[in-house]
């Protein structure tokens, strides 16, 4: 941030002298902070505080910086604009759904920040807040270079595998969504981590159970897949994207169920895994024979078979009723 802030001939001349600057230190704040509200918007910051209570303003940054680096925003945001020219206004009987190049040229900067945005909020929840653990300790926020070690390679490794990865007809998000950004003139590397980022908070789940249950991406997609199954989650999950917060007080508990959702699921496709349940009857089984089974699917029916609209309350109890889920799942293989 030092060397761009600088005019490059200074800085080029007088690289080894920029850490000792006087004014290091605002100067990179300020430049990061520019960069940062202009990516992500000045009041997404503030947003993130009203849902994650608790959170430092700080931590906020920090996962911001990490999701900035980790998916390369400002590479990918210079590759986009290196295609401004060679996007063409689509023919005319396309009908309305018809864009302009313009409107293309926006769209793919929008999808980059809707992706920013969510990795941002997902760090913040994961890394961003003190958790307490099992044994009654509490795990503080985790530094920066932390995060980037922990995702950095593998995110590299899992967008490089993302074809192979998304192979199957039900992946069919991940394949519509690069062919199209291939549709509009992107290579084939910027098309691949445009479509990964579309859906990133699952992708960084898939690397996280990887990581924790040492296997593939390919088996924690799996497992993960037929969990959302077996658990009945699949069948309610275009309502959960359908629910519409009223105000920020219901978009705070929405960021919350969701989290602690996914957390339950995360924990639970790890467990199966390191004791080898990975076939879907067993999974099934597993799920089924638990004791918090019932509480559960009579949540998911609910929720899923209410004559008015899901309600976010809703959803809180099913996220309580797969909060203690992972230590009821069976020890061994049935």
């Amino acid at each position: 941030l030092m060397a761009e802030y600088i005019q490059k001939k200074v800085s080029r001349n007088f690289r080894a002298h920029l850490a000792g600057h006087p004014l290091q230190k605002q100067i990179v704040e300020t430049t990061l902070a520019n960069y940062l509200a202009n990516s992500l918007g000045p009041l997404f910051f503030h947003e993130v505080q009203s849902d994650l209570p608790g959170i430092s303003f700080r931590e906020v940054v920090k996962s911001a910086a990490a999701a900035e680096l980790l998916l390369n925003v400002r590479g990918l945001r210079k590759r986009i604009d290196s295609y401004e020219d060679k996007l063409k206004d689509d023919p005319q009987d396309l009908g309305p759904g018809a864009l302009t190049a313009d409107q293309k040229y926006l769209l793919l900067h929008d999808r980059l920040t809707t992706a920013h945005r969510t990795l941002t909020l997902w760090l913040a929840n994961m890394y961003g807040i003190e958790h307490g653990t099992s044994d009654g300790r509490v795990k503080p926020p985790r530094p920066l270079q932390s995060i980037l070690g922990l995702y950095g390679h593998h995110l590299r490794d899992f967008i490089d595998q993302a074809d192979s990865l998304y192979s199957s007809s039900k992946d069919h998000v991940y394949k519509e969504r690069k062919t199209y950004y291939q549709s509009l003139g992107l290579d084939d590397s910027t098309a691949r981590v445009m479509a990964v980022g579309d859906y990133i908070a699952p992708t960084f789940e898939h690397i996280l159970i990887a990581r924790k249950a040492k296997c593939t991406f390919e088996e924690a997609i799996s497992v993960r897949s037929k969990l959302l199954k077996a658990t009945g989650i699949e069948s309610i999950e275009e309502e959960i994207l359908a629910l519409e917060p009223q105000d920020r007080y219901d978009q705070a508990m929405l960021v919350g169920h969701m989290a602690k959702i996914r957390a339950s699921l995360k924990s639970m496709a790890t467990t199966l895994i390191k004791r080898g349940i990975t076939d879907p009857d067993a999974i099934r089984a597993s799920i089924t024979t638990s004791s918090r089974y019932q509480v559960l699917a009579e949540s998911i029916r609910q929720f899923g078979h209410n004559e008015r609209q899901p309600t976010i309350p809703q959803l809180g109890a099913i996220a309580q009723a797969l909060d203690e889920y992972p230590l009821s799942l069976p020890e061994t293989k049935k």
